[in-house]
């Protein structure tokens, strides 16, 4: 049993490489730990582990954004498994023949395994001091399960907003300015005021 869920931690679903473009970092493997009032993000390196810690009061927002990667995979692995079983009919050489067969299968198990897993996708955890990538979320599917688990320890501490209070906040930061900003001159303010006026003049 792991240490961390003898001292209460609940190991969140979900598990994956971090990566920095498309390559890997490390051959290291991402996890999350639910714990009573954080997130433990754990970044297992084979000797070491790295830890993460984000607070539910810190908490601003969970972003998910669907990747083509599963389709990628998908394509990769049906042309590999066409190009191997082809091999295996037109071979003559029977043990070469065994091993395209081998491969076809083998591609073929793998892209049932992507197709099974749904979607990919990239989530970040947005704080008020930091953007970090949660690299175990990297199925929408999976994502979704965790971020509904992850909204109800959320506002259990910071409240749940209702549907006027989010109206509300998107009314107020789509609503113009209406004075003129104050390091403006007020000659500069004045000049604005008469260029938009409706043809009388100002005296």
């Amino acid at each position: 049993m792991d240490s961390r869920t003898k001292t209460g931690y609940k190991r969140l679903p979900g598990r994956g490489p971090r990566y920095s473009g498309i390559i890997a970092i490390s051959f290291s493997r991402c996890s999350l730990y639910l714990g009573d009032d954080h997130i433990l993000s754990v970044d297992n390196h084979a000797f070491s582990e790295d830890y993460k810690r984000f607070y539910f009061s810190d908490i601003q927002a969970i972003i998910t954004r669907e990747t083509r990667w599963g389709i990628f995979w998908s394509i990769a692995s049906s042309l590999m498994c066409a190009c191997s079983l082809m091999a295996a009919l037109f071979m003559e050489n029977p043990v070469g023949r065994i091993f395209s067969l081998t491969s076809s299968g083998a591609f073929l198990a793998c892209l049932l395994i992507n197709v099974i897993r749904g979607p990919t996708c990239i989530c970040h955890i947005l704080t008020a001091v930091q953007q970090d990538q949660l690299p175990s979320l990297n199925r929408l599917r999976v994502a979704r399960r965790v971020i509904a688990t992850l909204r109800l320890a959320i506002e259990r501490v910071q409240g749940k907003l209702t549907r006027e209070e989010v109206k509300t906040g998107q009314n107020e930061a789509a609503a113009p300015s209406a004075s003129p900003p104050h390091n403006l001159p007020r000659s500069r303010a004045g000049e604005q005021q008469t260029r938009h006026n409706d043809g009388t003049v100002n005296t």
